[in-house]
C-alpha cells in the first residue's frame, strides 16, 4: 500500500507544481466519464477538453508551455511504479475473493447458512470490478497525457492532466473503501463462521 500511495502523491505533486491545481480544488469535481471502447486519441482528447472546459490566459499558456515537457517526463517515471502497484492491488483483491468463495463452498457442504457472507462477497466483487475499470481508464488517461504534443496543445494537456488527477483521487478513495470493507465487513463475517469450519473429533473411544 505504501508504494501505491507514494506514487499517487507524486502524480498530485506534478499537477500542483506544473499546473497550479490543488487536490482540494479537484475534490469538488466529478470522476471523468470513461472513454468509449475503441476510441482514438483524438476522440479522447476532445472528450477531456469538453469535460474540463479549460481556459488559460496568455501568461498561463506561456508558463505551462515551458514546463509541460518536463512534467510529461515525470509522469512517465511515476507510471513505471504506479501501474504495477494498481495491478498488485487488483491481484490481492482477487485472491481475497477467491478465499471467500472457497469458504462459502465449504460452509455449504457443512449445511451452514451463507447468505450474509455471499452478500458481502458480491459487494466486494462489485467494488473490485469498479476499481479495475477505474484503473484501466486512469492508465489510458496517463498514456494520453504522456504522448500529447503539449507545447502545440497546452489546453489539451492541462485537460488531460486534470483528468489524471481526478482519476487518482477516485482510485485513492476506492482503495480505502475496499480496504475498510474487507476489515469491517468481510473479516468479521468470516470470523463468525470459524467454529462452523472446525473439524470436530468423533465421539466415543478408539476402536
Amino acid at each position: 500500500m505504501k508504494s501505491f500511495v507514494y506514487s499517487s502523491l507524486g502524480l498530485a505533486l506534478v499537477g500542483a507544481l506544473v499546473l497550479g491545481v490543488s487536490q482540494t480544488a479537484l475534490a469538488v469535481e466529478t470522476v471523468p466519464a470513461p472513454a468509449a471502447s475503441g476510441s482514438s486519441f483524438d476522440q479522447r482528447l476532445v472528450q477531456r477538453k469538453q469535460e474540463r472546459a479549460v481556459t488559460l490566459t496568455l501568461v498561463d499558456q506561456t508558463r505551462l508551455i515551458g514546463t509541460c515537457v518536463r512534467a510529461q517526463s515525470k509522469l512517465r517515471t511515476l507510471e513505471i511504479g504506479y501501474v504495477p502497484s494498481l495491478a498488485n492491488h487488483i491481484k490481492v483483491y482477487q485472491q481475497i475473493d477467491a478465499k471467500i468463495l472457497v469458504t462459502i463452498g465449504q460452509l455449504k457442504l457443512a449445511g451452514k447458512d451463507t447468505f450474509s457472507l455471499e452478500k458481502d462477497r458480491q459487494a466486494l466483487v462489485d467494488k473490485i470490478t469498479s476499481f479495475q475499470g477505474l484503473s484501466a481508464n486512469f492508465t489510458q488517461a496517463l498514456d494520453d497525457t504522456e504522448v500529447i504534443n503539449c507545447q502545440a496543445d497546452i489546453v489539451g494537456f492541462k485537460a488531460l492532466l486534470g483528468t489524471d488527477q481526478l482519476y487518482y483521487a477516485s482510485i485513492q478513495s476506492q482503495a480505502v473503501g475496499v480496504h475498510d470493507f474487507i476489515i469491517n465487513n468481510v473479516k468479521p463475517e468470516l470470523a463468525s463462521h470459524t467454529s462452523d469450519l472446525q473439524l470436530k473429533a468423533p465421539s466415543g473411544g478408539s476402536n
